[in-house]
């Protein structure tokens, strides 16, 4: 997703120029791009495609030939970015040196982004979340900003800040978006936690349409019935999900406790 998203602002931020010149052409002329725009669309078309190392040397020769460019920032910010793809260990050091070099650039806050994201898929969540509220979330794109959010909040709970977790969860759980219910199933975990429990089946029931959580909520659901001794609502959830075909574990597996 963030790769995604990453290429669709190549094309939005680095393209205008080159667009520029190439609308302005007749289109029967044969005529090759203007430089120094022919290698950066080059570049470009690297990097849409996934061809981090080509595209890297592609940028890295684009930054020593024009280095006067309105472009080399943004070049910059994307060897750093392929650097980091290809998993070279300097790739967090470029992003480094990018945010001091340029801290008020627009893509200053997606460099503490993916510096986030590199520590995230490493698991190391306390690295993350270090990096991920450096992040300036207003010069996010809304795309950008509901992984950012939901990313953000997942680490969090996994270092057991279920506060922090739950906030920027509910930040995304309740409006349409790629996250929206694995955010509200994990608000809705959170919640049962706390005690919370008539939020908590909210999350959970919004959580359930999706056939993703549809095996896991029940459990929860069920124990928020039995620890409140809603026992009649207990056996009318289990009879509808049992209706809607969804595959329960034995009652005995479940599990209920008063934990």
């Amino acid at each position: 997703k963030s790769i995604l998203v990453a290429t669709m602002m190549i094309k939005a931020r680095l393209l205008i120029p080159v667009l520029y010149f190439m609308l302005s052409m007749p289109v029967y002329a044969q005529l090759p791009l203007p430089k120094p725009y022919a290698p950066l669309a080059q570049a470009i078309e690297l990097l849409t495609q996934k061809k981090y190392k080509d595209a890297q040397h592609c940028l890295e020769d684009y930054i020593e030939t024009y280095p006067h460019s309105l472009n080399v920032i943004e070049a910059q910010y994307y060897v750093a970015f392929c650097a980091i793809q290809l998993g070279r260990p300097n790739g967090e050091e470029l992003f480094k040196q990018f945010i001091q070099q340029h801290p008020h650039h627009r893509k200053a806050a997606l460099a503490y982004y993916q510096l986030g994201n590199l520590h995230f898929s490493n698991h190391n969540f306390l690295k993350s979340i270090e990096y991920y509220l450096q992040v300036a979330q207003a010069k996010l794109d809304d795309d950008t900003r509901t992984e950012y959010l939901y990313r953000l909040a997942y680490a969090c709970m996994n270092e057991k800040n279920f506060d922090e977790a739950l906030k920027y969860f509910t930040a995304i759980k309740s409006h349409k978006n790629p996250y929206q219910h694995a955010a509200s199933y994990y608000a809705g975990y959170i919640a049962y936690r706390k005690a919370d429990y008539e939020v908590a089946l909210q999350d959970l029931r919004r959580a359930y349409i999706h056939s993703t959580y549809q095996s896991v909520v029940p459990y929860l659901a069920l124990q928020i019935y039995y620890k409140q001794q809603r026992f009649q609502e207990l056996v009318d959830y289990i009879k509808e999900v049992h209706r809607a075909d969804t595959v329960l574990k034995n009652l005995d597996e479940i599990g209920f406790s008063s934990e």
